[in-house]
């Protein structure tokens, strides 16, 4: 069978990170099923998000790992879409198109199932921020002090001033 049906409770492709992180530059996919796996990836948006790599057909027992990259600096609420589907041995062939397996699923309006992958704002990101913010504090404790310096020797300038 060029495409076997989906069980209902398959749950043999693993993706990681779950939830997606800007810091791992790369989704990670493993087949752990006895049939290969026809997979897309894709994104809610190509203008934020860059995906190389983004279909290929992964064989029983193997992993593969797609590269992804930030376009933008701001990707809140975006995410990543696994869709795939399962195929027969005779798509088990390295030399096979991906591409080529796809179109045939259209054409026979084949099954698929998709995960979603939200994509985080990446923890050096959040740690980056909160060194910001740090930083943003202590610039306004030293304003402060600088501003009371200067109102202590305004001070003093007229104290001597009144000798």
């Amino acid at each position: 069978m060029e495409f076997p049906g989906i069980p209902a409770e398959f749950k043999d492709l693993k993706v990681s990170p779950n939830p997606f992180d800007l810091n791992s530059k790369e989704l990670t996919l493993k087949n752990f099923s006895k049939i290969a796996i026809l997979f897309k990836v894709k994104c809610t948006s190509n203008k934020r998000i860059k995906i190389e790599g983004c279909a290929d057909i992964l064989r029983p027992g193997n992993e593969t790992t797609v590269p992804i990259k930030k376009q933008v600096d701001n990707v809140d609420g975006d995410a990543l879409y696994v869709t795939y589907t399962l195929v027969g041995r005779q798509w088990h062939d390295e030399r096979m198109s991906a591409f080529k397996c796809w179109e045939r699923a259209k054409k026979q309006a084949v099954r698929t199932n998709c995960l979603t992958i939200p994509i985080r704002k990446s923890s050096k990101t959040r740690e980056e921020k909160g060194k910001n913010k740090d930083e943003k504090e202590r610039d306004k404790d030293r304003s402060k002090d600088k501003r009371k310096e200067k109102t202590k020797e305004k001070t003093k300038d007229t104290t001597k001033s009144e000798d």
